[in-house]
Formats: structure tokens, C-alpha cells, sequence
């Protein structure tokens, strides 16, 4: 089996594939045989990994930690990213493919649910203050009740990333910034016609679609929240991002069959509810620090603007079709009073700050070591399927899939001095240090050192990972 780091991160939350023929009975109130059995609820991800979203990663680890005999088995990748993925995950909780799952509120009103819309009118949400006084609010709970429409039960609604505009050529800023452009985002009713509303051309892709249309030109700019950016390693891709557009919040739904919840236990299911809750009311806190994330992706080569007060203005006026539209649904524009009155008597975060030295026309790399021996990518003798890309700016781990594709994982900064590579590890903040040696075209790492100690995500089983990573085997340049 491959290891992969990032995926060991939630390892502690997942559960090996024979756990699943742990037995579940209803009914009793007596939580004596906690600790003994195990109830594994199959949990659909979308995402490449629920450590990109830190909301859904506390919601499974507080329900696994709350002595509640519930364990999750996360499947990543659900739906393959495929543009309809987020449906599928609806669909499949609804039939019992999986117990429970995640899916942006924004997917509902393709399938009929009118509840949750108000949450992607354009430039309604726009701070994770904002967000928190609607999940804390009565407001919530009545959301979440229409999801009842398409079989599934609705656990809990979380705060998320603010998503922005970010470009390949340009800053988008302007209203005139989308005239004909090929705009990417997920499937949502709501937001296609907020796109259309500024002139801009839809393009539903996702994770290497949305490359691959980036890399052939065919896609201009995308939404995307900064957690998700830099999760994704877009700066060269797509370098500009328009700091103070908040469009929407990436808002998340976390779903569960209503089959599989009536026969948990009573207690398992009141811990449910209750890690739920506790999530739902940190996941403003959990899903925010935006100004920490620009600041790194700054770094890292992206190239932050500010869009000044009237074109905003200019923007929200443009939207004024979507809303039109979204109040004819009685129930979604009593909703969108109520956020407005939170809006009026909510302070949001203070507006984001773009880091002195970020705003150049023209990213560029923020560090040079074009002289340096180890830049290019470089891959490890077959079959070991590890292979890592050294930038300018980054140290990048890939895992080879058996298709031939490549997936990133560890992403870092680096220095050199002399034979050893010191990396800091861009999130979680692991460094590692390497030892290396290059002759004859071929490249061997030792790894000394993986830590602070002090941090979960960096103790011996990451330094044992390392090893096996960069010391069973020689690397070579392939490019």
C-alpha cells in the first residue's frame, strides 16, 4: 500500500475497510459497551483529503473522541471530482452508499432544495463573523430542514472559506474584469447566475480538469477560497487573487441517511448531534485566518490587489438580476432579510491586509536558487512511486497513482546550505532535514531530522515515513 504523509494526518480518524462488519443495534440508552464495540460510519469526502476543510476534520474527530463508540472510515475523493460530485454524495447518503457525508450548501439548489440558496447570493456572506451569527442563529436549523427534500437529514451547517476570484492573466476587480471570460466554479444554480450576471462564461471543472483548462488557456479565472489555493499549489498556475472579493462562503452541509441515524444507539447518536454542534459553533474560528494564508501565498509567488470601494459598489449592482431572481422564492428572500439584519449588528474581521511587496504585476519567484544543483523534479527508481519537484520557492513531494498520474503531498519552503536541505512544511508547520548527495546524475537523501516533536503531525512515524520516502531508494532528474 502507498503511504502518502498528508494522508497520514487523518489517519486517526479513519478506520481499516474490516472494521465495517462492526455490528450496530438501536434502541438502547446504556453506553456500557462504549470502548469495546464500534460503530464505523463510511464518511463521503469529496475532497483529495478532509485536512483542507478543518471544519468536517474536527466534526470527525469530535464525534470519534466523545466516548460515543462511533468510528468513521473517511473515503476520499468521492464522486472523482467530477462536476457533479457533490450531488453524488447527496445521492449516495440518501440511498446508504455512505452514512454520512459533506457537500457545499451551494449544490442544493440543483437539486431542488431552496432552503440554503440565500448563503450564495453574491456578496451577502462576507466574513466568517458573518457566517458564525448565521450558523449560531434559529436561522440554521431551518436551512438545514429542507435538505429533508432529497432523503437525506441535515446534521449540522459549518462555516467556510470565503471564496475569491483568482485569475491567470489578471486581477479580477473590476465588473469589465468578466466580460467573456471563462469563469470556473461547482455546480450551483445560484452561482452560475451570478457569473452570467457579469458577463463571464461558466465552466464547471474541478481539480486536475480545472488545470488542465488553465494550462490550454480555456479557463480565465476561478473561485476559490485561500485555504483551498494553497491546498491546491495554484500560485504559478493562477497568481492573481482579488484580496477583498469575497463572493460567497464555501457554507457546508454535513448530511447523514436517516436510516442509518435512527438505528445508532441513543447515545451514539446524541454524540453525533452534539460533535455537530460543537463544530458548527467553532467553524468560523476553524475555517477562517485568511490573513495568515495570504501572507504565505504571497510568499509562495501569488499577486494580491484590492478592488476599490466603488468598483465593489459597481459589483454588487451587477448582481442586482440574482436577486431579483432568488427573492421570487418567498422562503429564500425572507432569508436573505434575516442575514442582512445579522450583516447590520455583526463586526465583521478587520479587511484583509495585502502584504507589502505582493501587489507587482508580474509574480515572480521570491527566492532564487537557479544555481543550485537540486532544482527540477526528481523521481525515485521503480517501483518506489515517490517523486518530488524543487522550485525556486518550494519543495514539493508527489505520489505516483497506478494510472500514471502524480498527486501532491508534502508542500514546503526550503534553504540549503552546503548538503543539507532544511524545509518548513507550508500549514502544519513540520520541519524536516535532509542530507544529500548528487554523482553521476544520481541523487541520495538521508533524512536527519523531523519535527517539533511537540507537534502531532511531526513525531517518529512521520521521521519512519520520510525514510521510507527518500532513503529505499536513488532519485534521478527527470525534467
Amino acid at each position: 500500500m502507498m503511504i502518502s504523509r498528508r494522508y497520514l494526518k487523518i489517519v486517526p480518524v479513519a478506520i481499516a475497510a474490516a472494521a465495517l462488519t462492526a455490528a450496530c443495534t438501536s434502541g438502547s440508552s446504556d453506553p456500557g459497551g462504549v470502548g469495546r464495540s464500534s460503530t464505523v460510519l463510511t464518511m463521503a469526502n469529496g475532497s483529495a483529503s478532509i485536512a483542507s476543510y478543518p471544519a468536517v476534520a474536527q466534526f470527525v474527530n469530535r464525534f470519534t473522541e466523545l466516548e460515543s463508540g462511533l468510528s468513521a472510515n473517511v473515503v476520499d475523493r468521492w464522486g472523482d471530482f467530477k462536476p457533479d460530485s457533490e450531488q453524488q454524495i447527496v445521492r449516495d447518503v440518501a440511498s446508504g452508499k455512505a452514512d454520512v457525508g459533506w457537500v457545499g450548501a451551494r449544490v442544493f439548489d440543483t437539486l431542488g432544495v431552496s432552503s440554503l440558496q440565500a448563503l450564495s447570493a453574491p456578496m451577502l456572506v462576507d466574513s466568517y463573523a458573518l457566517q458564525q451569527a448565521v450558523v449560531d442563529s434559529d436561522v440554521s436549523r431551518r436551512m438545514l430542514d429542507g435538505v429533508d427534500k432529497v432523503g437525506v437529514h441535515g446534521l449540522g451547517l459549518l462555516a467556510g472559506g470565503l471564496r475569491k476570484p483568482v485569475s491567470v492573466k489578471r486581477p479580477f476587480l473590476r465588473a469589465a474584469d468578466w466580460q467573456g471570460a471563462r469563469f470556473g466554479t461547482l455546480k450551483s444554480a445560484t452561482q452560475t447566475t451570478a457569473i452570467e450576471a457579469l458577463g463571464a462564461k461558466p465552466a464547471e471543472v474541478l481539480a486536475q480538469d480545472r488545470d488542465k483548462a488553465i494550462d490550454s488557456g480555456q479557463l480565465d479565472a476561478f473561485e476559490m477560497s485561500l485555504r483551498g489555493y494553497q491546498f491546491n499549489s495554484l500560485e504559478r498556475r493562477a497568481p492573481y487573487v482579488a484580496a477583498n472579493v469575497n463572493l460567497w462562503p464555501e457554507m457546508m452541509v454535513l448530511i447523514v441517511n436517516p436510516d442509518r441515524f435512527g438505528k445508532l444507539r441513543d447515545y451514539e447518536r446524541a454524540r453525533l448531534v452534539q460533535a455537530a454542534n460543537e463544530t458548527a459553533a467553532r467553524s468560523g474560528e476553524l475555517s477562517g485566518g485568511d490573513a495568515a494564508l495570504l501572507a504565505q501565498e504571497c510568499q509562495l509567488g501569488a499577486r494580491a490587489h484590492v478592488a476599490a470601494a466603488d468598483d465593489l459598489a459597481a459589483l454588487r449592482d451587477a448582481f442586482a438580476p440574482v436577486y431579483a431572481k432568488l427573492r421570487e422564492d418567498a422562503t429564500t428572500r425572507d432569508l436573505i432579510a434575516r442575514i442582512e439584519e445579522f450583516k447590520r449588528s455583526t463586526t465583521a474581521e478587520p479587511a484583509l491586509t495585502v502584504p507589502a511587496g505582493c501587489t507587482e504585476t508580474d509574480p515572480a519567484p521570491v527566492a532564487s536558487n537557479a544555481a543550485n544543483e537540486l532544482l527540477g523534479t526528481w523521481e525515485a527508481a521503480s517501483p518506489h512511486p515517490y517523486l518530488f519537484e524543487v522550485t525556486d520557492s518550494v519543495w514539493i513531494q508527489y505520489e505516483r497513482r497506478t494510472d500514471g498520474s502524480a498527486e501532491q503531498g508534502w508542500r514546503g519552503t526550503y534553504t540549503i546550505n552546503g548538503s543539507t536541505v532544511r524545509l518548513k512544511e507550508i500549514g502544519a508547520g513540520c520541519e524536516l532535514e535532509y542530507q544529500f548527495t548528487l554523482q553521476a546524475g544520481e541523487l541520495r537523501i538521508k533524512v536527519v531530522r523531523s519535527g517539533p516533536e511537540d507537534n502531532p503531525d511531526c513525531g517518529p512515524h512521520d521521521l519512519a515515513v520520510q525514510r521510507f520516502i527518500y532513503e529505499t531508494a536513488p532519485f534521478r532528474k527527470t525534467k
